[in-house]
């Protein structure tokens, strides 16, 4: 039911009530009326008769009768209006029956009371349902797990939409369930309110990485190219980003850090044989020149470092923006461009055709470029004065993601 309806069920039935309480007293005013009108019409006579009775136009036996008639039409009168206490008892028992009846209906109706009853069970077992799904047995949950686990955690959200833990909690619930992009989406969500939660970016990669998909596959690549910049020794990160870049087809990225972890994988596990395998096929293809382009990605993973002599220069706050420009050419409109908060140094970016400003103009579509590394106070791309900058000029390589190092060395005049 709709607040709408609702309001106007309820300024019906108050009409209703008050037209119930208030007919006894119309009702009560009406007789009240009549029988003050027939009590002067009563009085009236009897002065007639009295009137009679001085001028001899009747006798005292005459006048007697007369009275005695008029009496008695007074009784009949009344009788014909009797108290109207009883009545206005029954009026009133009736309203109130009946406001209690449609109150009671509006009331049900409105506040859904089952569905809250639903909403309570499922806050109620959250703490050992997330418990489970923490677990990583969400496979195992019934529908009725789903379903509570899930409107639970919505009721939480819709009072806290920052928790981060109850956003993992809906994607990983949403992973279980088979839908994919509704759990990306959740993860993303908790990855925009954390963005420096290692946890939320580790799912979140684990997510696109599973999808198989060209384009969730880059995002993951950049996900965990960041990771393995802040944890350069964590194995696990190395093993999701050779995972993910020999589904995307990266060779050289699947292989380099496939050597790193392949010695700490057990040579009969799936995991071992099946990167093997995909590591293999690539090389095969890329030995035979027909490497699917359709599966590869073409940019740099670029390290951007400072000199030591402008690490005094450095801005307090500001963002470190890599960028791509046509070398071959005056055409200074960035063919991909990456903008990160400014942070230690060394840093570690992939710089792709996932970066392209414009579908129709990416790094795929150039022969040279120049790459740029930037420390600016905002986010323009245009040089100001003041501004910290390094450069290289290099050569594309379609269907690769090559390795290169940018030194910010000079201060922009």
């Amino acid at each position: 039911m709709s607040w709408l309806t609702f309001t106007l069920v309820s300024v019906l039935l108050v009409a209703l009530l008050i037209f119930f309480i208030s007919l006894p007293w119309w009702r009560s005013s009406v007789v009240k009326g009549t029988e003050s009108v027939n009590t002067k019409i009563v009085k009236q006579r009897l002065a007639e008769i009295e009137g009679e009775v001085e001028q001899g136009l009747i006798s005292e036996e005459d006048k007697e009768q007369a009275v005695k008639e008029l009496k008695i039409a007074l009784v009949d009168e009344t009788k014909q209006h009797p108290p109207t206490s009883s009545s206005s008892f029954g009026v009133l028992s009736i309203g109130a029956s009946v406001a209690l009846v449609i109150g009671g209906m509006v009331y049900l109706s409105a506040n859904q009371l089952s569905q809250v009853k639903v909403a309570t069970d499922a806050i109620n077992a959250l703490p050992s349902l997330s418990e489970k799904l923490a677990d990583g047995s969400a496979s195992d949950f019934t529908p009725r797990d789903v379903t509570s686990l899930t409107l639970a955690i919505r009721q939480r959200l819709r009072i806290d939409p920052t928790d981060v833990q109850g956003w993992v909690y809906l994607g990983r619930l949403w992973m279980a369930a088979g839908q994919q992009q509704q759990a990306i989406d959740s993860l993303e969500k908790a990855s925009r309110i954390a963005p420096e939660n290692v946890m939320v970016s580790v799912t979140l990669a684990q997510m696109l990485t599973a999808t198989g998909e060209t384009v969730s596959l880059r995002k993951a690549q950049r996900i965990l190219f960041q990771l393995i910049e802040k944890f350069p020794e964590n194995d696990n990160f190395a093993l999701l980003l050779s995972v993910a870049s020999a589904q995307l087809g990266d060779l050289s990225v699947a292989k380099r850090y496939f050597e790193k972890v392949k010695a700490k994988l057990s040579p009969e596990s799936n995991i071992y044989n099946e990167l093997s395998m995909r590591i293999g096929e690539l090389e095969k293809n890329r030995t035979n020149g027909n490497q699917p382009q359709s599966t590869t990605n073409t940019g740099f993973e670029i390290t951007v470092d400072i000199a030591s002599n402008m690490k005094e220069k450095l801005p307090a706050d500001g963002y470190l923006i890599v960028f791509a420009q046509d070398a071959d050419s005056n055409n200074r409109i960035p063919a991909a461009v990456i903008k990160v908060p400014l942070q230690n140094f060394p840093r570690q970016l992939a710089l792709t055709n996932d970066n392209a400003m414009m579908p129709d103009y990416t790094l795929s579509h150039l022969q040279n470029v120049k790459l740029v590394a930037r420390i600016s106070t905002d986010e323009d791309v245009m040089p100001k004065a003041g501004e910290l900058e390094g450069q290289v000029t290099t050569h594309v390589a379609k269907g690769s993601v090559v390795n290169h190092s940018i030194i910010i060395d000079k201060e922009l005049q």
